[in-house]
């Protein structure tokens, strides 16, 4: 399963290349816990086995939330499918966000961030472009696998 999610990872990674700079880090987490409060995002690494590395970021009012990174898996899917339900409604949701900002800005980046925390709590997968020197988020790509 952590390679499926790996090579998801990767895939997800592709996209998110071109919002990277010199100084930025692209890492594939599954995320662990978000406070909306203060923005601290902590995800496990994908790269490393389940709960040895962990990755800290720093959620900003310029953090980027790219729509979601859609991979198919291979064919037939061996379970347990790596992409929870949740996380995939969770996704839908996220690129609705991302693509169709509408209305009062500031409840819409609230609503970035309860779905963000809700995300955290399911361990979806997402890649995450982080700025190596301040750790700050510089962008969140969730993974789905439809």
């Amino acid at each position: 399963m952590r390679k499926l999610l790996s090579l998801v990872a990767l895939l997800g990674v592709l996209t998110i290349a071109d919002t990277a700079s010199a100084q930025d880090e692209i890492e594939a987490v599954t995320l662990d816990d978000f406070d909306v409060d203060t923005g601290l995002i902590i995800g496990d690494l994908i790269s490393y086995p389940p709960g040895n590395a962990y990755g800290f970021y720093q959620h900003t009012d310029r953090t980027l939330h790219l729509p979601s990174k859609v991979v198919l898996p291979p064919n037939p899917i061996l379970p347990p499918n790596p992409i929870r339900p949740m996380c995939r409604a969770f996704a839908t949701a996220w690129t609705r966000l991302a693509t169709h900002v509408q209305g009062n800005p500031a409840a819409n980046t609230r609503a970035r961030l309860v779905l963000l925390a809700s995300m955290a709590r399911f361990k979806c997968p997402s890649v995450i472009v982080v700025d190596d020197v301040s750790r700050e988020a510089v962008a969140i790509q969730p993974i789905t696998d439809q």
